[in-house]
């Protein structure tokens, strides 16, 4: 399965942004970063989670890589560590995950939902320390939600997913794709209950096109006192 190394950072003042463009710089050209392409600033939230909203996914440098060993993970992690003290008017953070699984839904089959089985997510900032065990992305092209509003009714308003736009090549065609996401601070075993739920519910929902990925965090660090890191759940419970 695959690794990822992500790091994302904003800077607080002119000072800063003019360490951030070098940081990004060097990050690409010498460190083997590939930036994320995100389609607009910011994340969207569930109703009453806007706040988190304002820098959260931190987006004036959103990059990752994908080192093949947890080892290599490491000394990334390391080399990060080691580079933002350089960098001491920026701010942001890294995670190093291992994707436990990845999926692909391909169907020819109308899409017809079917009702969301959990209880709705609830995401909050956790202090330093209290990291995330472990992610769940679910990949949708844009277009799709868009002709579909009970996609984004169902991940979003019902389930409590947030969501990103961002750019990707797929069979040699840039789009704009949504990516859902939910990060939990507990045991990894629940996000497998996530996952194992929201596979079933694609699959009743005979959803066309559609990649699901399950990550466990290997570390996470932070640089700098990042204001806003991504909101993070403790529970999950069955409706």
């Amino acid at each position: 399965m695959k690794n990822d190394l992500h790091f994302a950072a904003q800077a607080a003042d002119k000072e800063g942004r003019q360490q951030i463009e070098e940081l990004k710089r060097e990050l690409l050209e010498k460190r083997g970063f590939k930036d994320d392409t995100l389609a607009f600033a910011g994340a969207v939230f569930p109703e009453g989670q806007e706040p988190f909203s304002m820098s959260c996914p931190i987006i004036e440098i959103h990059v990752s890589k994908h080192p093949p060993t947890k080892t290599e993970i490491g000394s990334g992690l390391r080399e990060l560590n080691n580079l933002m003290k350089k960098y001491n008017l920026v701010s942001g953070y890294a995670h190093g995950e291992k994707r436990l699984y990845d999926v692909t839904f391909e169907a020819d089959d109308r899409f017809s939902p079917s009702p969301w089985r959990l209880e709705k997510f609830q995401s909050k900032i956790r202090r330093e320390g209290i990291e995330k065990k472990w992610d769940i992305h679910a990949t949708v092209p844009r277009d799709f939600v868009y002709n579909n509003p009970k996609v984004n009714s169902i991940l979003k308003d019902d389930a409590g997913f947030y969501f990103i736009d961002v750019k990707k090549i797929r069979n040699g065609i840039e789009g704009i794709y949504r990516v859902y996401t939910i990060q939990g601070v507990n045991n990894t075993n629940e996000g497998e209950i996530v996952f194992d739920a929201f596979f079933d519910w694609a699959k009743k929902s005979k959803f066309p096109r559609l990649e699901l990925c399950l990550e466990k965090t290997i570390q996470v660090c932070r640089y700098n006192n990042p204001q806003i890191v991504p909101p993070t759940i403790d529970k999950v419970r069955i409706r």
